[in-house]
């Protein structure tokens, strides 16, 4: 140690600059400069950075930090102090170790998502000896991390790889600031990293010695695959071969049609099959790899895969371990799927991963590394130019985003919706949505949100004053918020749901409280105000409140869920509404109802007197899917409208798509009795797919002229479209092109899924920045 009298630079970063390969970089900055000093991390509060220097290098310094960042690393502040007094200082930079105290309660730092295997590292594990065919290879550059960590400041203690204690060669790398394993928590190699097992089954699982050919050979051979991974685990076999395919399908789904997601071992082999855009290859070689929704050349090829689309999901190789199942000769392109059973999260243990693959699969490959915790594959579909989250969750989550008017709010949680649900917390100006955490409606699923709630509460020192939920008094999701506030001791809000959506398309376009909004909002369901299933809501948002702009003619909706479940009660509620005769089922009534005929003599005969209605865009979409043969039933979310959608587009323009409009009440509606009646009338002379087509161009310039129309009326310039529904690309077309004819601009989804995974992060945008407190 030396005295100095000379000026001492403390310098307090925040941001996503912890297990970013942040301090190594720091400490070869300062090293470069010949300073004396050190950088650590704190507990929950980013990185500390001490530095004796002049006021000028001090400055450069800064500077070369904010222009030479990590690729992960992002920084929302830096508070710079110096202290002018003697004190025993360092003769060299080095890295300290962290300070677990929180020392801002306030402050807030963030960690980096888990990401895909870097080029450097997949180079490592075909040509570094200790790293050859060794799956868990990665660097400061990529690999996990929210999978592993179970709290902060971030250093190896406090990840699953901890059970792993570092050997002498990889004790090197760590050590050397010269080397891209500097301090990366996660390194390790095969002699000293987590191994993986492999288990056959015959009457019960059986261990067998880990073997690359047994797995390339299984694939090849058509066998099913379990393979514990990164964050999750998937059921992997041969997607090309359509008799292992079929039978996969009856064994995982059953009666249901849900698409199956491929990853294709590169992106000359994604290029053979489907119609790539230039943001397609972007986002697929990115290093979040992603599930892309892509075209698809073949619609016949894939109808196993993907049944009654024209997409399918693909991603590229995202780990060590499926770069290495490719270049070892296992099948160009294979199913990974999510191994969990129907409506449950997925196993991340071994035990778990072994009970849930018992008659589905012939192996179970899994490690022994700790997965702290699970994240599905993210899913994303481009629109045009722009992408569209539909899933949220491995290479985005955990990461926040910035809201400067929360930053003097009160930390809030906020608990979503039901279906395809996230929570959300907020602190210190940041805004973080958990994972995708699925329908939260069973055991299996309310245990995995609590255990997301506690895990991110602890992980980021959060501290709810606030708690937001869905209006909807019965969802499971209002429910579990309501007993967190009650433990808790704190008050307890709702947010109306499609307000909750518009309002995270506020925030996913920056508009803040000074700012107004109209959006439609369209989807299958969500609770009113008034108490009735809304579903078709142009949503206005302008000083403080909201009000309901536009929407559709309501429809009896009794039977509420069955009606989405079974759409052909909607078609029917819309034949008797409009008065037309019901000759459009054929004779074997138990594709359309579980209950045959006897439920459909009695929709039939009902009085329609339900107290219950629904102005639903999904349900429309749903009732024309079932009246064009495009599904008869849901089997899983969406279905029949997502159908619908892969059925027009097929079609070929017949006539002009002119706006379907009418009043109901003080407020023009859409109309969908007369959209209805007139696709209907058009089954005489058109092919099916051409009225899909008819109906959704139809569908657009309705929403577009509508929302010019209160656009005009209120003067209100931001227009924008969320929900389910705006994963539509038909849809969005034409609302987007009538907008332009009268010079407007369509607002859409960046960061933020348009469907409820975005709820919460509304819900938490409309409490702690729109609403009128």
């Amino acid at each position: 140690m030396v005295k100095s009298s000379r000026k001492i630079w403390q310098i307090h970063i925040n941001g996503v600059v912890q297990s970013v390969g942040f301090r190594p970089f720091i400490k070869n900055l300062g090293d470069n400069r010949l300073l004396r000093g050190y950088v650590r991390n704190l507990g929950g509060a980013g990185v500390e950075v001490v530095i004796e220097t002049n006021e000028s290098k001090k400055d450069e310094f800064i500077s070369s930090i904010q222009n030479q960042l990590p690729e992960l690393a992002i920084i929302t502040n830096i508070d710079v102090k110096s202290i002018e007094t003697d004190i025993e200082f360092l003769d060299k930079f080095e890295i300290k170790k962290s300070d677990v105290k929180n020392v801002n309660g306030s402050s807030f730092s963030a960690i980096p998502p888990d990401i895909s295997i870097c080029s450097n590292c997949t180079n490592d594990i075909f040509h570094q000896d200790r790293r050859i065919d060794y799956s868990f290879t990665s660097c400061t550059d990529c690999g996990p991390r929210y999978a592993t960590i179970f709290g902060l400041p971030y250093d190896r203690p406090v990840t699953s790889f901890n059970d792993f204690p570092l050997c002498k060669d990889c004790i090197n790398e760590y050590t050397e600031p010269s080397n891209r394993r500097f301090h990366a928590q996660t390194t390790c190699c095969v002699n000293c990293g987590p191994k993986y097992a492999m288990y056959r089954w015959t009457e019960s699982w059986n261990e067998e010695e880990f073997n690359w050919n047994s797995i390339i050979s299984g694939l090849k051979g058509g066998k099913i695959i379990s393979i514990m991974g990164l964050s999750g685990t998937h059921f992997a076999l041969d997607a090309l071969n359509s008799l292992k395919v079929k039978e996969f399908r009856k064994l995982r789904r059953k009666h249901s049609d849900k698409p199956f997601a491929v990853m294709m071992k590169d992106l000359s082999e994604i290029e053979k099959y489907c119609f790539v855009s230039e943001i397609d290859v972007q986002i697929l070689t990115s290093a979040r790899k992603p599930i892309v929704i892509l075209p698809v050349k073949d619609l016949n090829k894939w109808d196993d895969i993907s049944p009654g689309l024209s997409s399918i999901g693909v991603m590229l190789p995202y780990s060590g371990f499926h770069h290495i199942l490719f270049k070892k000769g296992a099948p160009s392109v294979l199913i990974m799927t999510s191994a969990n059973r129907p409506g449950v999260p997925m196993p991340i243990t071994p035990e778990k991963v072994m009970e849930s693959s018992v008659s589905i699969s012939d192996l179970v490959i899994v490690h022994n590394r700790k997965i702290i915790q699970r994240t599905d594959d993210s899913v994303i579909r481009s629109h045009g130019n722009n992408l569209l989250l539909i899933r949220r969750a491995r290479g985005y989550t955990p990461q926040p985003f910035f809201v400067e008017q929360l930053m003097n709010t009160n930390e809030m949680i906020a608990f979503g919706s039901e279906e395809n649900n996230t929570i959300s917390f907020s602190k210190s100006g940041w805004v973080l949505p958990s994972q995708h955490l699925g329908h939260i409606a069973n055991l299996e699923s309310q245990e995995f949100q609590n255990s997301t709630v506690e895990h991110l509460s602890n992980l980021f020192y959060f501290n709810p004053k606030t708690i937001i939920t869905d209006l909807h008094p019965d969802f499971t999701s209002t429910k579990s918020a309501h007993d967190y506030a009650i433990k808790k001791d704190i008050p307890f809000y709702s947010v109306q749901h499609h307000v909750a959506h518009a309002s995270s398309l506020a925030l996913d376009n920056n508009l803040g409280y000074e700012d107004s909004i109209l959006a439609w909002v369209c989807d299958g369901f969500g609770y009113g105000s008034d108490g009735q299933a809304w579903g078709g809501e142009l949503i206005e948002i302008d000083n403080g409140s909201w009000k309901r702009a536009a929407s559709l003619i309501p429809i009896d909706y009794d039977g509420a869920d069955q009606n989405a479940k079974f759409p052909a009660r909607m078609l029917i509620n819309y034949l008797k509404k409009i008065g037309l005769p019901l000759e459009f089922f054929n004779d074997n009534l138990n594709l359309y109802f579980p209950q045959g005929k006897r439920e459909f003599e009695y929709l039939v005969n009902k009085k329609e007197d339900s107290k219950l209605t629904t102005t639903s865009l999904g349900r429309l979409l749903d009732s024309f899917s079932v009246l064009l043969e495009s599904a008869n039933q849901r089997s899983y979310d969406g279905e029949p409208a997502i159908k619908f959608e892969g059925l027009a587009t097929i079609g070929k323009p017949i006539i002009d798509y002119k706006p379907a409009i009418s009043r109901h009440g003080n407020m023009e509606v859409i109309d969908n009795l007369e959209i209805m009646r007139q696709g209907i009338e058009m089954m005489k002379s058109y092919k099916r797919q051409d009225i899909a087509l008819w109906v959704h161009n139809t569908i657009g310039v309705t929403l577009g002229e509508i929302a010019t129309n209160v656009s005009n009326e209120t003067g209100i310039r931001n227009i924008g479209f969320s929900g389910g529904i705006a994963y539509n690309k038909l849809i969005t077309q034409k609302f987007r092109a009538e907008l332009q004819i009268n010079n407007l601009n369509l607002l859409t989804h960046i960061n933020l899924p348009p469907g409820d995974g975005g709820i919460s992060t509304g819900q938490i945008y409309y409490h702690g920045v729109l609403k009128n407190e």
